[in-house]
């Protein structure tokens, strides 16, 4: 029928096409009934597709209503999918025509309601297509451009929010339907739309930015993606950096972060890029860094920066694909330095900007020590006097106050907190939200808490000021439906995203729950929906941290609006000051200038006096005495540019030794140096000038000077493959490095890393002498060990450069690199050579270092470090052992002064340790052990570091395994034996009891022994904590305790008694809660992996003997506890958990178990029986059900239950 319809007006259509009749709506007609139909193959589909394409082409098009018609059929075009290649052919033409119909000439002729269906129709085949892993460059071309048309164009403002927020739905990476693809072409077209000018100032385009970016930065589903977030990023933030600092600043942040992080240099280089963009806008550097980054309430990341251009321009480059770039900005920054330098920017530039730093930091201190007092303790605001208005303010944007202390403020229904939190949700700008955006707004910024009568009284306040700026809002008929919405929004949420709901509302629930809410009417559907997809797609983040929301960018955009809003009332409050004190100096000076008229000679001499004030003294330019107001009128004006040229002036007639010395040096350094290396017969000279500018660098702590000297005798010696260098040289450099470092190595700093390669070089070729490369060793014997460079056979054939051009300086190397090991006049050059590095005494170092300063010690080891670090991540464990013991040696000599050096030296053990135990050479951590136990016990009697040490013996911990586990007890009991009691002083024993713990697992004898001499020591501590550190030193030492008991088959009585005798916990009686913690979180545990425990160790012979004591000393301990918990609600739940998890135990068939717990359980009831536990009417069904449970297994307990 469809088809005989369709030949009579195509015939018709002929008839008025040949007649010159035919109008455009005619001639479309039939071919929109072809899409429509259901029952059009697609290859009729296509061919009419195909025709109204060549209408279209031909523009013969030109009527709104057969455009917007045609668009809605194109939309509703009918598919058979009789073929996917005929379906997808069919698909890519009628994109075609979109593409043809939106063309600009087109637009005037193309409603909201067609452009949103293209729109619609491109994301629903954006997402078909993604799902199926298919790709389409039209598709993705046309959704972009039909994203700018909406964006740009603004007939269609109306829809612009929601094609934004759809276009963010579908590159949310958290909305897991949507696919890589999909989230491509999002983000393409969010990136188009960036470009338009409508969208300049969006704050909906500044929060769906930085949530998709910092999605992208965590996870990126793909490379493309990650750019075109990236290019997003940079597209929106271009024109708006300067006015939404505070999410720039957060995200630019993230960025250098990722720049410095361990990423793959590829994923650095597509950051890079984007940095260089920025940086290449013009005045951006200048104008952010050169004065932004001393702002105190944003992150200094100018240093940052500099570390990253540092990074990435180095050579070797750390990321190759970017090396030029960040040479050539590094050019780029220069040059816009040097050109702000010649129109003397810095020097002409007003204090404005300065005083308003200053006025940030003042703010910032007082908001600082604002979040401090109240963190501490909340009460202080009502104590402190602070105005309701002040508080909300504080509480808004003061630095590091946690979301859930606000929320308790507001909890409570008093003036204070009532009026404060008004005043809080006052500082909000809600008039450019919706009502969803508003109240995730309001969420995001503090966490409710409490009761329903809490939560409605919050969002009372809420619904109040939302409506005074929403009063026009015609969703909303009076402020009673805010609120009603606003609880009814929450339930929603709630419903939605708590797991302890079950059933979700459905949109028609949503529906029925707000019925008639709306001042007696319903709100619009299309409203409710629009809210209720909201909420099911987007949870609320809470978290203090959160920063994966629009909300939570929105918040803080408002934060930075209200502190500018606190700046500009700062600023008038400042100006009205100043106009009225310069309103009171000109009415004196007035006075002053009628009485002194007609006095030339002394208005004279005083403007003369006045002129010599302001040069003597141009920090005070206006003084209080009345004479010198007379004539300073014209003298008000004075800038801080004059002040600071004054000062230039006086500081020039100053002759700075430093400043010269400073020019001198860096004339005389290239001259040195190319001497130093290419004439020896001025070695001498040089070696002595060297010597002397050391002196002067050193007395005038001109650290940068000193260190350029080391590096150069450093690289003097040959040690960078310097194959030139004579002989003389590199002897002399050695030997005036020696003196050097042992007049002025209290001021050396950057210049101990090249020293210490030297002396790694010196170590690699075994120059040094032996004792300086001993060290000690906790057990066993020889009492010392040589550390060497063939102590590991792995380093043996590793060539270093210094081999081949130091020793071939000395011509001890053939020319071809090979050493003559069999050559007796090589072997007399490598023993005088020996000789001469002994007389050098570099192994005097560590002596030395007890005259070097602080900093200067500071240096070295840094230096050590980093050699030790870089040279174990190349596996050479020699040379990183050798470096370790050197900075093992060096604390240890310094012991007295490791007070001052203590916090870098703690991180730095920190640092260095955790690199090392990727390693898993046993030797190599063998000596590392040594030398962290050797360092803990010489340092141990520093009584104020002590809390330190106890966390380096926790790195002890993180080193044992299988092999180790010996040693590691075994050093633990030598500190033991030298420092038990102050060791158990400390009352923190989170290193031990791991160790304990792994010593179960490797079976180590030894450890049973060591438990019970610590745990005695434990228990009679006089001055053992009280149940206020309950859950971080008692808990865990009855944890070890329990689990050496259960599944160690060396413990013996003693560890059971130490049991029973640690839950005496100090003679304290524990609460009611924490006896519930024990035997939930440790007694419990026990019996229930008890039978399992049983078959696994059956074969050890122990593991029923060791069951039963460890179940009668749970029984023991339940009778001890049990009336402190009866006021527990869970008590019924604990004690039938306790008797399932007894009866349970007997089911392994011991039959010793079998018997005795039966009886354990029996003399359990009778005891509680015998207490009152069962009387009242609520405990009854308690005894019944317990008698039930029992008499099975104890057939003697009814009898006994008749004589109770």
């Amino acid at each position: 029928m469809f088809v005989k319809c369709l030949q009579d007006d195509l015939t018709k259509l002929r008839f008025k096409i040949c007649n010159q009749n035919a109008s455009t709506t005619d001639i479309l007609s039939p071919f929109k009934e072809i899409l429509s139909q259901p029952t059009s193959t697609d290859a009729m589909t296509l061919i009419a597709v195909i025709s109204i394409m060549v209408f279209l082409e031909n523009k013969l098009i030109h009527d709104e209503i057969d455009f917007n018609s045609l668009i809605q059929a194109l939309c509703n075009c009918q598919y058979q999918l009789t073929s996917e290649i005929e379906s997808l052919n069919l698909s890519v033409q009628i994109l075609r025509c979109f593409c043809l119909i939106i063309q600009s000439e087109n637009l005037q002729f193309i409603t909201i309601d067609s452009i949103e269906s293209i729109f619609h129709y491109c994301e629903q085949d954006i997402r078909q297509l993604s799902q199926r892993n298919v790709h389409s460059s039209i598709l993705s071309d046309l959704f972009c451009q039909v994203s700018y048309i909406i964006s740009e164009d603004s007939r269609y403002t109306s829809i612009r929010e929601n094609v934004f927020r759809t276009l963010f739905s579908i590159a949310d990476l958290s909305y897991i339907d949507s696919g890589s693809y999909a989230r491509g072409a999002a983000l393409r077209a969010l990136l188009r739309c960036s470009k338009a000018d409508s969208v300049n100032n969006s704050t909906d385009m500044i929060c769906i930015t930085s949530v998709l970016l910092t999605q992208q930065l965590d996870f990126s589903d793909s490379r493309d993606n990650l750019v075109m977030s990236l290019r997003l990023f940079y597209s929106v933030f271009r024109r708006q950096w300067r006015t939404k600092l505070v999410p720039f600043t957060r995200l630019l942040n993230s960025l250098l972060d990722i720049c410095i992080s361990n990423v793959p240099s590829s994923i650095k280089a597509i950051i890079f890029e984007v940095i260089i963009d920025f940086i290449t806008e013009d005045n951006f550097f200048l104008e952010f860094f050169s004065e932004f980054y001393e702002r105190p309430f944003f992150p200094l990341i100018f240093e940052k920066f500099l570390t990253v251009i540092s990074m990435f321009a180095n050579v070797p480059p750390s990321v190759p694909d970017v090396h030029f770039s960040a040479v050539n900005i590094l050019s780029i920054i220069i040059s816009n330095i040097k050109k702000y330098a010649e129109k003397d920017f810095i020097m002409n530039k007003t204090d404005s900007s300065n005083n308003k730093w200053e006025k940030e930091a003042e703010l910032l201190e007082k908001l600082t020590s604002f979040s401090k007092k109240f963190q501490e303790d909340p009460k202080f605001l009502q104590d402190s006097q602070i105005s309701p208005p002040e508080a909300a303010f504080c509480l808004a944007v003061a630095p590091g106050i946690q979301k859930q202390a606000i929320g308790e403020l507001f909890s409570k229904n008093t003036p204070f907190s009532n009026d404060t939190m008004t005043e809080f949700i006052k500082l909000f700008d809600f008039s450019s939200l919706d009502f969803d955006e508003s109240i995730r707004l309001f969420l995001t910024s503090f966490r409710i808490l409490g009761e329903g009568q809490v939560v409605d009284r919050n969002l009372e306040y809420f619904s109040k000021i939302f409506y005074e700026s929403h009063k026009n809002d015609k969703n909303f008929k009076n402020v009673e439906a805010v609120h009603i919405l606003s609880y009814g929004w929450l339930m929603l949420h709630t419903s939605l995203y708590n797991q302890n709901v079950t059933k979700k509302n459905t949109l028609p629930e949503f529906f029925t729950m707000l019925k008639g809410q709306n001042d007696g009417d319903d709100f619009d559907s299309q409203f409710l929906t629009k809210i209720y997809n909201s909420v099911k797609r987007h949870e609320v983040e809470i978290g203090d941290d959160t920063n994966r929301t629009i909300a939570s960018w929105n918040l803080l955009l408002q934060k930075q609006r209200i502190l500018e809003l606190k700046y500009s009332q700062i600023d008038e409050l400042q100006n009205k000051e100043n106009s009225q004190l310069q309103n009171k100096f000109s009415l004196q000076n007035d006075d002053k200038n009628d009485t002194l008229q007609n006095d030339t000679f002394q208005k004279s001499l005083r403007s003369e006096t006045t002129k010599n004030d302001l040069q003597n003294n141009s920090s005070s330019p206006i003084k209080n005495d009345e004479k010198d107001l007379e004539n300073k009128s014209d003298n008000l004006q004075i800038t801080k540019s004059d002040s600071l040229q004054n000062n230039y002036n006086d500081e020039k007639d100053y002759i700075d030794l430093e400043k010269l010395f400073r020019q001198i040096w860096k004339i005389a350094a290239p001259i040195f140096s190319i001497l130093y290396e290419k004439s020896p017969d001025s070695i001498d000279i040089i070696s002595s000038s060297f010597l002397d500018c050391s002196y002067i660098s050193s007395k005038y702590q001109l650290h940068d000077i000193l260190d350029n000297i080391v590096v150069s005798l450093c690289k003097f010696t040959g040690y960078e493959n310097k194959s030139s260098l004579s002989e003389i040289t590199a002897k002399s450099a050695l030997k005036t490095l020696s003196s050097l470092v042992s007049q002025f190595g209290d001021q050396i700093n950057e210049g101990w890393k090249s020293f210490c390669e030297v002396l790694l070089s010196l170590f690699r070729l075994n120059l040094l002498p032996d004792e300086f490369c001993q060290q000690p060793i906790i057990i066993g014997q020889p009492n010392m060990v040589t550390i060497s460079p063939n102590l590991f056979s792995s380093n043996s054939n590793i060539k270093n450069n210094f081999s081949s051009s130091f020793l071939s300086i000395f011509k001890i190397y053939e020319k071809n690199d090979t050493f003559l090991e069999n050559d007796n006049s090589n072997t007399s050059l490598m023993n005088d050579l020996k000789d001469f590095i002994s007389n050098c005494k570099f192994d005097s170092l560590v002596n030395l270092s007890i005259t070097f300063s602080s900093q200067s010690l500071n240096y070295l080891i840094q230096s050590l470090s980093l050699l030790a670090k870089e040279t174990m991540t190349k596996q050479i464990f020699s040379d990183s052992l050798f470096c370790l013991h050197l900075i093992s040696q060096i604390i240890i000599t310094n012991c007295d002064r490791v007070l001052v050096l203590w916090p870098f030296l703690h991180q730095l053990f920190i640092s260095i340790f955790n690199d090392s135990f990727v390693q898993k050479n046993s030797v190599f951590l063998e000596r590392i052990s040594t030398i962290l136990f050797l360092t803990i016990n010489h340092l141990w009697p520093q009584i104020k570091i002590r809390q330190d040490l106890i966390k380096l013996t926790d790195i002890l911990v993180v080193l044992d395994n299988k092999q180790l586990n010996p040693l590691l007890l075994s050093g633990f009991k030598e500190f033991l034996n030298l420092f038990l009691d102050s060791y158990i002083e400390m009352h923190q024993f989170k290193s031990l009891n791991q160790l304990l713990y792994n010593s179960i697992q490797v079976q180590n004898p030894s450890s049973s022994q060591i438990l019970h001499t610590f745990i005695s020591g434990v228990i009679s501590d006089s001055k053992a904590p009280s149940l206020d550190r309950f859950a971080e030193y008692w808990m865990p030492l009855v944890q070890t305790n329990v689990i050496y008991c259960l599944r160690n088959p060396n413990s013996d009585f003693n560890n059971f008694n130490d049991l029973q005798s640690l839950v005496n916990f100090g003679g304290n009686s524990p609460t009611n809660l924490q006896w519930e913690f024990v035997f939930e979180s440790t007694l419990f545990p026990a019996l229930e992996v008890l039978p399992n425990e049983i078959s696994i160790q059956w074969n050890t012979g122990t593991i029923g003997a060791r069951s039963l004591l460890l179940t009668k000393c749970i029984f023991k301990v339940f009778l001890i506890s049990y009336k402190e918990m009866l006021d527990l609600p869970s008590f019924e739940q604990l004690w039938f958990k306790f008797v399932q998890l007894s009866l349970n135990v007997m089911k392994v068939g011991d039959s010793d178990l079998k018997a005795s717990i039966p009886q354990l359980l029996t003399n359990a009831l009778i005891v509680m029986k015998s207490s009152g536990v069962f009387e009242g009417e609520n405990r009854t069904k308690m005894w019944n059900d317990s008698k039930e449970l029992l008499e099975p297994v104890a057939p003697y307990f009814s009898q006994l239950c008749k004589d109770l």
